[in-house]
């Protein structure tokens, strides 16, 4: 609960919190989020009505509509966008109304899971609804998703590094503040297969690995992270710090 439940009695005593647990996942796009939040299905998790088949992900990107146009517009509100993301987060009561609508959705389920990249700055107006919540981050080496945004958005490549730089800093910030598990999308399927059995154990979560092979097509999985550490200095220190702080290095893999 923290600082976001005395906010929300402070500021927005008629919003009644969920009473149930969500888990949200935050992440960089082309980072391995929507594999993720799939995943996690496979462990029994209501993702509710989310995008299971999209043109550049034959999955789906596992996102509410309602959540990412939500997430849209605070960002616009904000003066910004997904590609060029606000510093700083604009709220107003009406905001927050809007959200807890789209957020009972959600009140019937046991356990829950929302995945949006944009999260990353616009988080602070959903916690404020929420009782419980887990936070799982992913990451993914800044020149694949470099190469990735490229392929599907026509970025140039410093232009996308730039943007991993922007998101995995809100990244490591959170991350710095509420220490959660941070799984690496890139590695070979055995390992990342590996890294979110190791999720399941700290979770609590069951581990069905059948569900699982049915899910991860590895397909799907293009541009695998086979770079060295990044050369220019900040983004190798985000990135490292990701790595040195991931499921892998922190023994959560059984």
């Amino acid at each position: 609960m923290g600082i976001y439940w005395n906010l929300k009695m402070l500021m927005f005593p008629s919003l009644r919190p969920l009473k149930n647990r969500g888990v949200i996942v935050v992440g960089m796009h082309r980072s391995g989020t929507s594999c993720l939040a799939g995943l996690l299905e496979t462990s029994g998790l209501w993702t509710g009505d989310v995008i299971r088949q999209a043109k550049n992900n034959p999955k789906g990107t596992r996102e509410n509509r309602r959540v990412f146009t939500m997430n849209d517009e605070l960002m616009k509100k904000s003066g910004g966008s997904w590609d060029n993301p606000p510093e700083t987060l604009r709220l107003s009561t009406d905001d927050l109304t809007k959200i807890r609508l789209i957020l009972r959705e959600y009140e019937s389920a046991r356990q829950w899971v929302l995945k949006d990249p944009r999260f990353l700055f616009t988080l602070d107006a959903w916690l404020v609804h929420l009782r419980e919540y887990q936070l799982i981050g992913a990451f993914r080496h800044p020149e694949a998703v470099a190469m990735s945004l490229y392929r599907r958005n026509g970025m140039t490549l410093e232009e996308g590094r730039m943007l991993w730089l922007k998101y995995n800093r809100k990244l490591v910030s959170l991350h710095e503040k509420e220490s959660f598990p941070l799984i690496h999308f890139g590695p070979d399927d055995d390992e990342y297969l590996e890294q979110y059995r190791g999720l399941c154990a700290m979770l609590n979560l069951p581990f069905d690995l059948e569900r699982v092979k049915e899910f991860y097509d590895t397909t799907f999985v293009h541009n695998r992270d086979e770079y060295p550490l990044p050369e220019e200095r900040e983004l190798r220190h985000v990135y490292q710090y990701l790595l040195d702080n991931s499921i892998v290095s922190t023994g959560g893999v059984l």
